[in-house]
């Protein structure tokens, strides 16, 4: 019976001690009244966002955007047109092609017209003048005479009308592209794709 008065008591010390150390370590809580407020939180992430589908743009010609019709991120429709381009460079080497047209024309008249009066009496004046200093002045000025009143050249001539044909035909490829683009704009053409 010792034994087990030895043995109760030793169970009852062991019991007190667990439940004293238990206490000892209980975490300690803190009440507060509820309040309401936002609550934010920041996450940084990286990665790639991907729309649903993706579309490639490839317009049939090229130049400067003048309007974005739609903003980026918004749905659009098949044919619907998305923006419009700047026409002003394609206007300014269509007027540069006539241009040159303008030009090459004129030095076919002044080519093919051949010397003026004022210029014969000129090349004449300078004959005179060299006979007087020596023979060999004299013979030179005698040939561009001779050159003068022959007018111009048939390879200046032929020279001169291929630079007339080759600016008629950039100004009128100019021309055919002008209205070509101009129709397709006015229709509201797009990409097909």
């Amino acid at each position: 019976m010792f034994k087990r008065l030895i043995v109760v008591l030793v169970l009852f010390g062991l019991a007190t001690f667990a439940v004293v150390s238990f206490r000892a370590r209980a975490p300690k809580v803190e009440v507060v009244a509820v309040v309401t407020q936002d609550l934010t939180e920041v996450i940084a992430l990286s990665g790639r966002v991907r729309g649903v589908q993706e579309s490639l743009l490839a317009p049939e010609i090229t130049g400067t955007v003048r309007q974005l019709l739609v903003s980026e991120g918004e749905a659009v429709k098949q044919g619907q047109k998305l923006a419009e381009l700047d026409l002003a460079r394609l206007e300014a080497q269509l007027a540069q092609a006539q241009e040159k047209v303008r030009v090459a024309e004129a030095q076919l008249r002044v080519v093919g017209r051949g010397p003026l009066p004022s210029q014969l009496k000129e090349v004449r004046s300078e004959v005179e003048a060299q006979k007087l200093a020596s023979t060999a002045a004299v013979e030179s000025a005698r040939q561009a005479l001779l050159e003068a009143e022959r007018g111009p050249r048939s390879e200046q001539i032929l020279a001169s009308r291929a630079a007339l044909e080759d600016a008629r035909a950039e100004a009128e490829q100019k021309s055919r592209e002008a209205a070509r683009l101009t129709a397709l704009l006015a229709n509201g053409a797009v990409s097909q794709q």
